[in-house]
């Protein structure tokens, strides 16, 4: 028997979503769906390959039977932890959230706080 070693309950919820990353100096978008998601962590489907470790802010719309209202985005900044193929030019990636909060869509992503970078020699 296979130990589960999540810390919370994961819900089987595909959900559209926006997943946005640093590239450089570019930040870079791309619409997408999760495949489950729970309190600390959620499970991406996309199309191309991305480092495992990068950072990403997202929005995540929610279905109105969670009674939050219509409208309703779950907005955050988190971490891209373990990727694997999954067929059909799919890839699937395991996301750890490190902050969200449930918002109205009328509130922008630029809005939740930034994780403050940690410095480099050269800085």
């Amino acid at each position: 028997m296979k130990n589960n070693r999540r810390r919370s309950t994961r819900f089987s919820l595909e959900l559209p979503a926006l997943v946005h990353w640093e590239e450089g100096s570019d930040t870079r978008t791309v619409e997408t769906r999760t495949k489950d998601i729970s309190s600390t962590g959620m499970y991406l489907l996309l199309e191309k390959q991305y480092r495992p470790d990068s950072c990403i802010q997202f929005e995540v719309q929610l279905p109105n039977s969670l009674g939050v209202g219509s409208g309703t985005v779950l907005f955050g900044r988190g971490r891209l932890i373990r990727q694997e193929p999954l067929g059909n030019q799919q890839i699937g990636f395991a996301a750890v959230i490190e902050r969200c909060e449930i918002r109205p869509t009328a509130q922008k992503l630029a809005d939740v706080p930034r994780r403050p970078r940690a410095k480099t020699a050269a800085q």
